[in-house]
């Protein structure tokens, strides 16, 4: 099977500092390959693919005007490339591959445009964000797939310490202050 992985238009992948969706692009796209598929990570300029399989799409450029629509420019001209993958897996801002291949799961990781609801073989990291997907998707219920960790990144310790780890954006949809509070009250 032949995947092609679609990480944002706006940070290299895996990120040099923050970047929650492209570090999980990466640790899937290491994932599939240690798994025996043929994976190709389609990202920014100056990113790193574990399958040593990559195509770089664009510039880094977060927040920069036009941006969004160049990498659509670009995927959309990739279509002959794209089109030899058995799957295509779209974890970008906009969604540019339903209009190029009809093998694509679209994954939403926050509240995007709601147009990207309207896609097909669209899925969320979330039951809330599900909902909200859902009641924007012309009638049809969006699936939740969980983001994959690798949990060697991170070390387990037996003794405690009093430290809270909220591992999101900070925007309120992701409820950084419940979490909080409840941190508190188990104080």
């Amino acid at each position: 099977m032949k995947v092609a992985l679609i990480s944002t238009e706006s940070i290299v992948t895996p990120p040099k500092r923050y970047g929650g969706i492209e570090s999980m692009v990466y640790d899937l796209c290491k994932g599939l390959t240690e798994a025996g598929v043929d994976t190709t990570l389609f990202a920014c300029n100056g990113s790193t693919s574990p399958s040593g399989k990559l195509v770089e799409v664009i510039e880094e450029g977060w927040g920069r005007t036009g941006q969004c629509e160049e990498f659509k420019k670009r995927m959309i001209n990739m279509k002959h490339k794209l089109k030899k993958f058995d799957i295509i897996h779209d974890n970008s801002h906009i969604k540019p591959c339903w209009k190029i291949h009809k093998r694509v799961v679209n994954t939403l990781h926050w509240e995007q445009n709601p147009r990207q609801c309207h896609h097909n073989n669209v899925v969320a990291i979330s039951e809330q964000l599900a909902n909200w997907a859902s009641s924007r998707n012309k009638g049809r219920k969006v699936k939740v797939v969980h983001n994959g960790c690798d949990l060697s990144k991170y070390g387990f310790k037996k003794d405690k310490t009093d430290r809270f780890l909220f591992l999101s954006a900070m925007t309120p949809a992701k409820g950084a202050d419940v979490a909080l509070s409840i941190a508190k009250e188990m104080d």
